[in-house]
């Protein structure tokens, strides 16, 4: 099996959990969100954007990564990676041409 191994640059090297949403309804018919950790990996994170929204006396911020982790892990937009109080929702998910390669997600900072 290829080792995994990517040139980390400026990026970081952390410990995020990854999450699945077991979306149950509540009696209403409402979906009820019930994150459940699956995994914790390495994860490679790179700051990609930062965009400041502002309606009406509203103002709201939009942070996106890029995350390079280890090909063989399973993510998709289903998922969500978390890091303490921070949280990122998987917007996509690029599969790497080889096992070499690192798995590439693109992700939207979400503000709790």
């Amino acid at each position: 099996m290829a080792k995994f191994t990517v040139n980390t640059g400026r990026r970081r090297n952390e410990r995020w959990s990854i999450e699945f949403d077991n979306a149950t309804l509540d009696a209403n018919g409402q979906p009820i969100e019930d994150w459940t950790p699956i995994k914790t990996v390495w994860v490679r994170s790179t700051p990609k954007s930062a965009t400041e929204t502002t309606r009406g006396d509203q103002t709201e911020a939009i942070v996106t990564h890029t995350l390079e982790l280890d090909p063989r892990v399973a993510v998709s937009p289903l998922n969500r990676f978390t890091r303490g109080d921070r949280v990122l929702s998987v917007v996509s998910v690029l599969e790497p041409e080889s096992p070499r390669e690192p798995l590439v997600v693109e992700c939207k900072e979400l503000e709790v």
